[in-house]
């Protein structure tokens, strides 16, 4: 059996400037949306015009350079709406973005009432519990139709109010193409097929202060044009049609085996107790169970990808009956094949195939009498209290997992784009921690973050948004964070570690720093090293380049954009490689094998690139004089095959080996 890899070391001039990236929010206050035209908003062909129905609805104005974030203009008038009726007012807004190299975005928004505030001041309409606004949005503008409103009750159409009341009228939207209507309940907007295809049924983002999700305020929170639906719509069938979403059938076979992993986890668990002395029914009431983490927890899994699980057990059960008694009583089990144990790595893991569906199993034990069954999350960082450092690091795949899901405003935006920008990284070659590049997690985080500064983009705006933003990214000085970073001082938690690199010498030197939220925050890219840095951040740029073309150029269409983005990577184009060939007798002895020696790929790396520095380097030079020189570029792919047993001039079988070629470009 003969398996192959690569990675290789391409010569590329190093003329990377330093790029910053830093926000600032401007104070926002509801009122209705306006169009927005952004990489991701198509502002060559004006969308039809929608209605949108909400009980606040929030303005904000923002401009990103590839330096700053400055609030623009905005002039707003107060209004007062009564508990039984609504009056409206005439709103004009506008917006425009514009993106090459820096992104830019900017909008003036302007409310015009019976009173009217200076450019730097902001006012808004007081509004009773249970009253509505109904606005239509036109291509431009939006007018809003008042309606007599009841305590619990609003009517759909135009009607005649009090004697404050107003009257107006708006154009009718057909079915298919209005993002929202009236006739919703408060905080509501109108869910039509093409919406809830792109966006799920999320609730919208009306409001900045406060906001749940992020450190900072977001950039934006327009809601997307029927266009960037149906461009959402467009990515979710080319993402299907790359076979990136498991069948029905799929995912009912691993929630079997989950299933059927459990029962066995807990069965161990019983059997361990007993031979500690419990009786059988306290060691059934100490429990144990299985917690799902990585892209099956965050909903983006796809055919023939692993399970990442999480074998949580009490106190009584230790590290060495999961690698010595469960591994036995798996080995017996006929559905499990490819068993393999790395009780050394620094996760220690069992991975094996059960009925088909390749499973990742980490164990935590914790310092409790009993694991409820109860339990769906791990997410009370208590959970950490005098548990070492193995156990922290396993647990926190499971707590991470729920964390970023959490702090996503819409998680339906969040997986169709974490689906496409998965894709394009393994694409790329770009997708393996272990090499020095990015992991799923810290994939993960770059798009949630991305989630949280456009919460109410839709998938097509967030794709473009994704790279233009990272693209920008200042690196050195603003790590991605999609919460603050905690410290405990309580007992049994305080011993932990946190990334601080005001405090720890060694988190300085971070090239890509990308923090876990959850507690112990850590440094989900400690491996990229100064050539992978510079590899990933030429990828974002080279995906940018090919949107932006699209969004001002007009030469290619949006799923020829989509296309060209996830082409793999052209190995024709570098001039040098390096291949590392590793060889072993059977393929159990290959995996663990070729898994250590992957591990050792990116300090090879790091050799290298002091070998074409030179002497200023190893003497403490300057890191630009050495990305002037070289990039050390090692490739993920691994290319497999099967090695016949051929027969030699004397017709004897030759020996069947495996091997597996990791190739360095230059």
């Amino acid at each position: 059996m003969l398996e192959k890899t690569v990675a290789s070391i391409h010569p590329l001039s190093a003329s990377s400037a330093s790029r910053t990236s830093s926000e600032s929010s401007t104070t926002r206050r509801p009122s209705p949306p306006a169009p927005l035209s952004s990489p991701g908003t198509d502002s060559r062909k004006p969308s039809p015009s929608s209605s949108l129905c909400s009980s606040s609805l929030s303005s904000s104005s923002s401009s990103l350079s590839s330096s700053s974030l400055s609030s623009s203009s905005l002039s707003s008038s107060s209004s007062s709406l009564s508990s039984s009726s609504l009056s409206s007012s005439s709103l004009s807004s506008s917006s425009s973005l514009s993106s090459s190299s820096s992104l830019s975005s900017s909008l003036s928004s302007s409310l015009s009432s019976s009173s009217s505030l200076s450019s730097s001041s902001l006012s808004s309409s007081s509004l009773s519990s249970s009253s509505l606004s109904s606005s239509s949005l036109s291509s431009s503008s939006l007018s809003s139709s008042s309606s007599s409103l009841s305590s619990s009750s609003l009517s759909s159409s135009s009607s005649s109010l009090s004697s404050s009341s107003l009257s107006s009228s708006s154009s009718s939207l057909s079915s298919s193409s209005s993002l929202a209507s009236s006739g919703q309940g408060a905080g509501e907007v109108s869910r039509s097929s093409l919406w809830l295809r792109a966006m799920g049924d999320a609730p919208v983002i009306t409001q900045t202060r406060p906001y749940a999700f992020g450190v900072t305020n977001p950039v934006n929170v327009k809601l997307p044009q029927e266009g960037d639906l149906h461009r959402s719509n467009e990515l979710i069938s080319v993402l299907r049609a790359l076979n990136l979403y498991e069948t029905a059938a799929g995912n009912l076979q691993r929630e079997r085996v989950l299933n059927e992993l459990n029962r066995i986890v807990v069965d161990w668990v019983v059997e361990v107790g007993m031979e500690q002395g419990l009786d059988e029914q306290e060691a059934r009431q100490a429990g144990g169970k299985i917690f799902t983490f990585g892209s099956y927890r965050l909903g983006v899994v796809t055919p023939g990808s692993d399970i990442d699980t999480l074998c949580v057990t009490p106190r009584h059960v230790s590290r060495d009956a999961f690698f010595k008694i469960l591994y036995a009583k798996l080995q017996q089990d006929a559905r499990v094949s490819k068993l393999t144990p790395v009780p050394d790595a620094y996760t220690p893991v069992l991975k094996f195939s059960f009925d088909g569906v390749e499973i990742d199993l980490l164990f935590a034990r914790l310092p409790l009498p009993v694991i409820p069954s109860s339990w769906n999350s791990l997410e009370n960082d208590l959970v950490l209290r005098h548990v070492d450092e193995k156990t922290a690091r396993s647990v926190n795949g499971s707590r991470v997992a729920d964390l970023i899901l959490k702090l996503v405003p819409n998680k339906e935006t969040f997986k169709v784009t974490l689906r496409f920008v998965k894709h394009w990284a393994k694409a790329r070659g770009i997708y393996s921690n272990v090499l020095g590049y990015l992991g799923g997690v810290s994939w993960a985080i770059l798009v949630a973050r991305c989630c949280q500064l456009y919460p109410n983009f839709a998938p097509s705006q967030l794709v473009h948004r994704f790279f233009t933003v990272y693209s920008i990214w200042n690196w050195r000085n603003s790590p991605v964070l999609l919460c603050r970073i905690k410290e405990h001082s309580a007992d049994g938690l305080a011993n932990f570690k946190v990334w601080n690199p005001k405090v720890n010498l060694q988190d300085r030197h971070h090239l890509l720093p990308i923090i876990t939220p959850a507690f112990p925050s850590m440094n989900s890219t400690h491996n990229v090293s100064l050539s992978t840095k510079r590899v990933i951040t030429e990828e974002f740029a080279n995906a940018k380049r090919i949107f932006d073309i699209w969004d001002k150029k007009k030469e290619i269409s949006w799923t020829e954009a989509l296309h060209l983005v996830l082409k793999p990577l052209d190995f024709t184009s570098f001039k040098h490689f390096l291949e590392l060939q590793v060889f072993a007798q059977n393929e159990t002895v290959h995996r663990k094998w070729l898994g250590w020696v992957e591990s050792k790929v990116r300090f090879l790396v790091r050799q290298l690139e002091r070998l074409a520095a030179g002497p200023p380097f190893n003497q403490g030079g300057s890191t630009p004089k050495f990305e002037a020189a070289m990039t050390v570029r090692p490739i993920p792919c691994t290319f497999s095959f099967q090695a016949s047993l051929r027969l030699n001039s004397n017709n004897r079988k030759r020996r069947r080996k495996s091997t597996n070629a990791h190739h360095l470009q230059t």
